[in-house]
């Protein structure tokens, strides 16, 4: 062996542990700050170490898992090594994203759609039909069913997919359910038509080049479509959004979440994001009703984008019909009662994507219809008692018990208000009044100013004081 080959192992050698060593430190001590993967990602746990599993080499092997997901420097390495694979070949580890053409990039998962079959459609006629009783039971507690449907970012901008999708899209499940909704009679909102004419005339992108859901501007114009719709429905003068003029801006949250699967070092080249402000109008008529909405992760852009806080009195958001997000009493669908939060409420919007239609989460509104319809004794002798609930008509029975749970709640020009409050909720319903006078907000300002307060402090002050000004009232 020449010495200068001798010099270049040594040096290698010399460089692997010096980079073992690094690495193991940073794995044990995290002493550089690394910016996270996106993702979820599972580490494999080290066995305890006994005789048994060291003899069998699980020991060693429940080891070698761990340092392959958890080795120190792992994010650089790994975002390198995407970097070189999206560079040179336009290819990616992420087992969620679909590559399209021109940096255009898909939910894989929207291609999961079941196919047509007859009980397919048997599921989705009975879906449909419970849909059509509830909204008819509700309307009697003066709350407005609404079904919203948003088509897949695939059916919009098909033309950028570059394999063959085969059958994909020949069943459509929003036009199934929109048919049946057509024939019965339940409110519904396709935007489906909405969607395209965006993509064919409006300056911005119904949907973002590298996000999963619909944009956010387009999630807000959406959004004035559905309170415009409840209003007409409802009656009620609830606030109005004010959209401002769109304007450029760089890319937000959910417009750019299947990027961010890729986990790159550099972003991806793609077209301008347009964005939008909103405000809310109010006046001295204005109510403030209460909304559950229950739906998919597409509400999130709505979420996002629009002050709901200042548009409803609560807005309670049951995400995929299990968790809650927006009440502070409940985490999880299964700790309500869904009759008594279905006729509280002014609005139930039920909002999913193409891809979740297939499975509208029945099960949670068909418990809400049955507690509706029957008292608890009559559901516990036997599911004879549902066989109404099989028909076309309304169901004739009424659980007792909503005559009592409705007289908790009563109608102020077509809002519910709830007596029973909460601390909070009577907190924030006083602040809301506030701020829709603009004499009690300039003397509140007045106030902040002379106390050396925010705003939002003296506001809260001032609306602890009033509710027990009432109460003493009352006593």
């Amino acid at each position: 062996m020449k010495k200068s080959d001798s010099i270049i192992y040594t040096v290698m050698f010399l460089l692997t542990m010096c980079f073992l060593f690094l690495s193991g430190i940073q794995r044990g001590f995290k002493i550089v700050k690394i910016k996270p993967l996106n993702g979820a990602f599972e580490v494999p746990e080290i066995k305890k170490l006994n005789f048994q599993n060291y003899y069998d080499f699980s020991f060693q092997k429940s080891v070698e898992k761990n340092l392959e997901v958890s080795f120190g420097f792992k994010e650089p390495l790994i975002r390198l090594y995407n970097q070189y694979l999206w560079d040179f070949y336009k290819n990616n580890h992420s087992t969620e994203n679909l590559i399209g053409k021109n940096n255009w990039i898909f939910p894989k998962w929207h291609l999961n759609v079941p196919k047509y079959s007859p009980e397919l459609a048997e599921k989705f006629d009975q879906q449909a039909l419970y849909l059509y009783q509830l909204s008819h039971i509700l309307k009697e507690y003066n709350t407005q069913l609404l079904i919203c449907f948003v088509p897949s970012k695939l059916e919009i901008y098909r033309e950028y997919v570059n394999e063959e999708l085969g059958d994909y899209g020949n069943f459509n499940a929003i036009d199934y359910f929109c048919n049946k909704f057509d024939a019965s009679g339940v409110n519904y909102i396709n935007f489906t038509k909405m969607l395209y004419a965006m993509k064919d005339t409006a300056v911005f992108s119904p949907y973002s080049q590298t996000g999963a859901h619909w944009s956010a501007i387009a999630s807000v114009y959406a959004a004035d479509s559905i309170f415009k719709r409840f209003e007409l429905l409802s009656g009620i003068n609830m606030p109005k959004l004010k959209i401002g003029t769109p304007y450029i801006d760089r890319t937000r949250g959910q417009d750019n979440d299947l990027e961010l699967l890729l986990n790159l070092y550099r972003p991806i080249s793609q077209q301008i994001n347009y964005y939008v402000n909103v405000d809310v109008v109010e006046d001295s008529t204005t109510r403030y009703p209460k909304m559950i909405t229950i739906g998919d992760s597409h509400f999130g852009n709505i979420v996002d984008n629009i002050p709901l806080d200042r548009l409803f009195f609560s807005h309670p958001y049951w995400y995929y019909a299990n968790s809650i997000f927006f009440d502070k009493k409940h985490e999880y669908v299964e700790q309500v009662d869904i009759a008594e939060e279905f006729i509280s409420s002014d609005y139930v919007l039920l909002l999913y994507n193409a891809y979740q239609t297939y499975n509208i989460h029945s099960d949670v509104l068909l418990q809400g219809m049955i507690s509706l319809c029957f008292d608890d004794e009559e559901i516990d002798k036997g599911v004879e008692f549902f066989s109404q609930l099989d028909t076309t008509g309304i169901p004739t029975h009424r659980n007792k018990n909503n005559a009592l749970i409705y007289d908790k709640f009563y109608n102020v020009d077509g809002a519910h208000k709830i007596i029973a409050l909460s601390e909070e909720e009577k907190i924030a319903y006083i602040m809301r009044k506030m701020r829709n006078s603009e004499d009690w907000m300039t003397s509140l300002k007045k106030k902040a100013k002379n106390k050396n307060k925010t705003l939002e402090e003296v506001m809260r002050e001032d609306a602890i004081w009033v509710i027990q000004q009432e109460e003493n009232t009352e006593n």
